[in-house]
Order: C-alpha cells, then sequence, then structure tokens
C-alpha cells in the first residue's frame, strides 16, 4: 500500500467530507464521545487536546468548536494531510522515567494521559487508545523518517508491559496484520508495506479502544486476588507471573 493509497482507503470508508475529517482527526490521535448528534472530545483527552484540536481546525479551516461542541466544514483536506501526516514529521520530546510501582499500577484506571500535540501522527492513535486501557507510556516513535523500519512504544513501571503484552495477544494479535517485535513493544516494517503496518495500527487502535471499559474491568477484576499485602512481600517476577496467569484466564472466559 502507498501512502495515496493509504489515505484513498480511509476516504473510500467515509461518505462525506465531513465524516473523513473526523477519521484523520481520530487518526491524529484525537479522542471523541460516541455522540451521533453532538461531536465533542472524550473526558479521556488530555487537557491540553483541545487547544491543538482548535488549532488545526482553524488553520486548514476544517471546522469550529463552539461551546464545546466541535462543527466540521465541508472541505478538502489535502494541505491537512500533505502537512501533518508529512514523512519525516518527527516529534522529540525528553522522556520521563518514573519507575512507577506495582501497587501505583494496581490502582490505576488508565494510563497517564498524553497530549496529541507531543505523539507522532501514525502512532497517535495507538497510544491514546492503549492508554485508556491502563498502560503506562513514556514515549513512542512512528518511524515515519529516512530508514526508519519500526514504530516504538516505551511503557514505565511495574506491570504496563506484561499488561500491553496481555492486550495484544488476546484481543490483536489474530485481528490485525502487524509485525510485533521485542515482545510487543515495536512494530517493524518494510518501505513496501509501511503504510500497510499504519493502517492496521490504525484499526487495531480504534478496536482496542472500543473495548478500553471491558479491559479495565479484566485488570481490576485480576486485582481482586492480588493483595496490597501480596505486593509488598513479593518479589515483581512474582506479582507479574500471578497477574499474567489471572488475567489470561479472564480475557480467554470474556467475550474479547
Amino acid at each position: 500500500m502507498t501512502r495515496k493509497e493509504f489515505f484513498e482507503k480511509i476516504r473510500s470508508k467515509n461518505r462525506s467530507n465531513e465524516t473523513f475529517v473526523i477519521e484523520l482527526l481520530k487518526l491524529r490521535g484525537f479522542l471523541f464521545d460516541d455522540n451521533p448528534v453532538n461531536l465533542v472530545l472524550s473526558d479521556n483527552s488530555h487537557s491540553l487536546d483541545e487547544e491543538y484540536l482548535l488549532e488545526l481546525l482553524e488553520k486548514y479551516n476544517l471546522g469550529k468548536i463552539k461551546d464545546g461542541r466541535i462543527e466540521i466544514n465541508d472541505v478538502d483536506c489535502t494541505e491537512f494531510i500533505q502537512t501533518e501526516f508529512r514523512e519525516s514529521n518527527q516529534i522529540q520530546i525528553p522522556s520521563c522515567w518514573k519507575n512507577r510501582s506495582w501497587q501505583y499500577f494496581k490502582n490505576r484506571i488508565h494510563g497517564e494521559k498524553v497530549a496529541v500535540r507531543y505523539l507522532e501522527p501514525f502512532i497517535a492513535r495507538y497510544i491514546k487508545a492503549i492508554s485508556a486501557c491502563c498502560v503506562l507510556t513514556v514515549g513512542s516513535c512512528d518511524g515515519n523518517h529516512p530508514q526508519g523500519n519500526r514504530m516504538y512504544i516505551m511503557m514505565d513501571g511495574e506491570g504496563s508491559n506484561s499488561w500491553h503484552k496481555l492486550i495484544c495477544e488476546k484481543c490483536l494479535a489474530e485481528k490485525f496484520d502487524i509485525d510485533w517485535i521485542n515482545q510487543y513493544t515495536a512494530m517493524k516494517f518494510s518501505p513496501m508495506n509501511r503504510y500497510n503496518t499504519y493502517y492496521e495500527v490504525n484499526k487495531a487502535a480504534e478496536y482496542v479502544y472500543s473495548l478500553r471499559k471491558e479491559i479495565r474491568n479484566i485488570k481490576n477484576a485480576a486485582f481482586q486476588d492480588i493483595s496490597s499485602s501480596y505486593l509488598k512481600h513479593h518479589s515483581s517476577e512474582e506479582i507479574e507471573t500471578k497477574f499474567v496467569d489471572i488475567a489470561a484466564k479472564l480475557f480467554d472466559r470474556s467475550n474479547l
């Protein structure tokens, strides 16, 4: 799939320019509530996302925000695509490693929110989706630059790596054609299938975000049998083994 074919495929699944704009904004990483009448940012969004969304809407004449409601214009998206999804659009910010504990991971409802403007375009939606499922990320890269051949996800603290791996194995592995490597922390691609990978990652993000509540419920249920005392008196390896074993069984018994 070429770059042109990638965007044409997304366009073909949207009947109007307005819905195409919305889908491109989702691809960029913006999260919206599922409301057929009022388009609004989800409360899973970062506090800076509305400001950045307004900036993009105004810059490319895509629409406006009025009283929190997003109104999309019937416009051509070519400039938006060429500029915001251009090749070599690298975003570099320092990673802040905090080495969160298992207790912290247990108590989290979702991951720490990341502002869209700090995420690279072709991985943004996926990072937002797994964050909503309580995967704590501190950095990422979409590989969309010269000699780039993989997408990276950097996770922080106890629990997130094994939890993300479980989500991939139980929800995504058989549904999406993604060449996962390094224990599900990177996705490899070649120059020939770069945009095939971007498309699959985009669809995987859409899918896992739609299941975020069910996935969070599995995590919470797994920790019902893992007390704070257990977390305090057992090694990280023992905790991980027990958590993964319980959560894997819960995934298998679920409809996911």
